[in-house]
């Protein structure tokens, strides 16, 4: 694959990611979910991410175990938290 056709398609997955990402925080809301961009949750939303980031690697960050067990479906679920938690951050961070 080339630069060109490389770009293209992380540009398109993008897309796909973000789609994905809005269907999460519309059940998130629907389950009645909110406050996440308020300043005065950054903590609780951080630590939010490393908590679903330690799921999505498998790898617990405190203990340092590696299960081994990979679910690419749970994985998938799981890299979709952590992209809106991390959405959260960044917008809590001064970006609209």
């Amino acid at each position: 694959m080339n630069k060109r056709e490389e770009l293209n398609t992380m540009l398109a997955a993008v897309d796909l990611l973000a789609a994905e990402m809005k269907k999460k925080l519309r059940a998130k809301a629907r389950e009645g979910y909110s406050g996440g961009l308020a300043p005065a949750y950054a903590a609780t939303v951080g630590k939010k991410l490393m908590e679903h980031a330690e799921r999505l690697t498998g790898h617990c960050l405190h203990c340092g175990v590696q299960d081994g067990d990979h679910d690419r479906e749970a994985e998938a679920r799981q890299a979709i938290d952590v992209c809106n938690l991390a959405m959260m951050l960044w917008v809590q961070g001064g970006k609209p």
